[in-house]
């Protein structure tokens, strides 16, 4: 599904004495499977930063990291062949956001989307603001209010193998013009977001 002429198995002189399941060098981006049990502390000894100090060594020579764990390949392998062929640049259908319009969308129909299109599934939110591509919904961002006029962004994706461009900014622009938080907070999972539209808004690294 993923045509990668470039892509090494088992590359060790990357980040030494460590190995990287699968490195692209043309995409800067390596893939590590991590199996439950061989890639625990328990039976295979890791020490507790283990992961993240592969991502981190990664990381200080330019190189993107994925983590795929073994329970979530089980469970939601479309889910991420869908990202990896969105950081690839491997999507299926590409749109832009300006060919979409902003709707609230229900309860109902966010659970399924988020099911069926977020690693981590569907939350509790307050607010949930869509794309919509000819009366279908292909994008998502919820809010929950944090504390006081501060907001969370709790959820947020795209159509399995769609690429939408521009649809994080214009959900969150709708959502800040029509809301006017106080500010706006956001928790990203460091193996599959990157923290680029977020800095464009004015957020800061806090933690």
């Amino acid at each position: 599904e993923l045509c990668i002429t470039d892509a090494l198995q088992r590359v060790r002189n990357i980040i030494h004495p460590y190995e990287l399941d699968i490195y692209i060098p043309s995409k800067k981006i390596a893939i590590e499977y991590n199996g439950l049990i061989w890639h625990s502390e328990k039976f295979k000894g890791k020490v507790f930063n283990y992961h993240l100090n592969k991502t981190e060594n990664c990381e200080k020579i330019g190189i993107r990291l994925i983590h795929i764990f073994e329970d979530e390949w089980n469970e939601k392998k479309e889910i991420i062949k869908s990202n990896l062929k969105a950081i690839l640049n491997k999507d299926d259908i590409i749109l832009h956001a300006d060919d979409c319009t902003i709707k609230n969308t229900d309860i109902r129909l966010s659970e399924e989307f988020l099911s069926l299109n977020h690693l981590q599934g569907n939350c509790r939110s307050k607010y949930k603001y869509g794309l919509y591509y000819k009366e279908e919904l292909v994008s998502l961002m919820t809010f929950s209010r944090h504390k006081d006029d501060i907001y969370e962004i709790k959820r947020y994706c795209n159509k399995k193998n769609y690429k939408i461009i521009d649809s994080d900014e214009k959900l969150l622009t709708y959502f800040i013009n029509k809301i006017k938080p106080k500010s706006v907070m956001c928790n990203i999972d460091r193996i599959w977001s990157e923290e680029d539209f977020l800095k464009n808004f004015g957020f800061i690294h806090i933690n």
